[in-house]
């Protein structure tokens, strides 16, 4: 059996949050910092970064993203912040 990755962002990239592309550059950016930091974490299938068509949190075209397991969502979520949380669940 596959085991799922420890933490996983779901980037939305839906009509109203990726209006003028800002969900997908959420994604490229979050998946390009998530390969310098944990590269070896993405490897091992520990972390991984997806994206999807709707989350269901739609806000006012601020990029939405959910973590999962624990199902936190954050609008417009800073870079710096989910690197921490990835370090944290890693460490945990």
């Amino acid at each position: 059996m596959i085991e799922p990755p420890l933490i996983r962002f779901v980037v939305c990239v839906g009509d109203v949050c990726d209006r003028e592309g800002s969900g997908s550059v959420l994604h490229e950016r979050l998946s390009e910092a998530l390969d310098v930091d944990f590269g070896k974490g993405i490897a091992a299938g520990e972390i991984a970064c997806v994206r999807r068509s709707c989350l269901r949190h739609c806000s006012q075209g601020v990029p939405m993203l959910r973590i999962e397991p624990s199902g936190e969502v954050y609008a417009d979520p800073d870079i710096d912040l989910m690197l921490d949380l990835v370090e944290e669940a890693l460490a945990g």
